[in-house]
């Protein structure tokens, strides 16, 4: 799998594609392949290493907000999501797992279905 990360901290010149293992869900996981991805403040303090766990290790792939389509569910996992879903979800702000990916595992309950455009038309009578 492809993502945008760095192995060392650094100003915007770290980053660079990096290819790493496709992810697995575990329990209680799912895992989304990222369509889009957003860029914020706190990309650029963990790239710069002021923003960092102690715990994570190189390499880091920054991103904490994704929108992309639910393609795999641990078994046994409690969630109303289905493959297919078309989702928005969150990450924790740690730097080891971020949504610059191809794809990204993450708690069932820090993803949600995104509304689709036929349901915001009805709510603001679109034509």
């Amino acid at each position: 799998m492809k993502a945008v990360g760095f192995t060392e901290f650094g100003g915007p010149e770290v980053l660079q594609v990096l290819e790493l293992p496709l992810p697995e869900a575990g329990p209680g996981e799912v895992r989304i392949k990222v369509r889009a991805a957003t860029v914020n403040a706190v990309d650029a303090l963990q790239r710069s290493g002021s923003a960092r766990s102690p715990d994570a290790r190189p390499p880091f792939v920054p991103g904490m907000e994704a929108a992309g389509v639910v393609d795999q569910i641990s078994a046994g996992t409690d969630t109303d999501r289905s493959l297919g879903d078309h989702v928005m979800a969150i990450v924790l702000a740690d730097g080891s797992r971020g949504t610059y990916a191809e794809q990204v595992v993450l708690p069932a309950e820090s993803v949600v279905r995104t509304p689709t455009v036929r349901a915001m038309c009805r709510r603001r009578r679109c034509r």
